[in-house]
């Protein structure tokens, strides 16, 4: 798995920096992501979601298993479905990964870098 994550530092000016990390999940780690995806219907949610604000916090869902893939984009909403997801992939990562997940920054020359594929997969 892919992690990317938008941290907030504090050094005389607030900076806001992309951090990655990647993780290999163990096979009965993989087995409950599954079984959550499953749970939470996520390969029937819709591509996009808008809410009213112009401006806020955005997620990418990205799913790719071989040649499939599904990718959905919510921006400023977050249906039940994702955030109940969102809550079981944390506690999936943190009990099979642990302290073993290392956040790195991905340097500014490449800090976008990483949205340009998860842009084309919402296409």
């Amino acid at each position: 798995m892919i992690f990317y994550q938008l941290r907030e530092e504090t050094l005389g000016v607030n900076l806001l920096l992309w951090e990655t990390a990647t993780a290999q999940l163990p096979p009965d780690a993989v087995a409950n992501v599954l079984k959550a995806i499953e749970a939470n219907r996520l390969l029937e949610l819709d591509r996009e979601y808008h809410a009213a604000a112009a401006d806020g916090t955005q997620w990418v869902l990205r799913i790719r298993q071989g040649e499939r893939q599904k990718a959905v984009y919510f921006n400023n909403h977050f249906p039940a479905a994702i955030a109940r997801f969102a809550e079981v992939l944390d506690e999936i990562v943190s009990s099979s990964v642990g302290p073993g997940l290392r956040w790195w920054a991905v340097p500014s020359a490449f800090s976008r870098d990483h949205e340009r594929e998860l842009w084309e997969s919402i296409r």
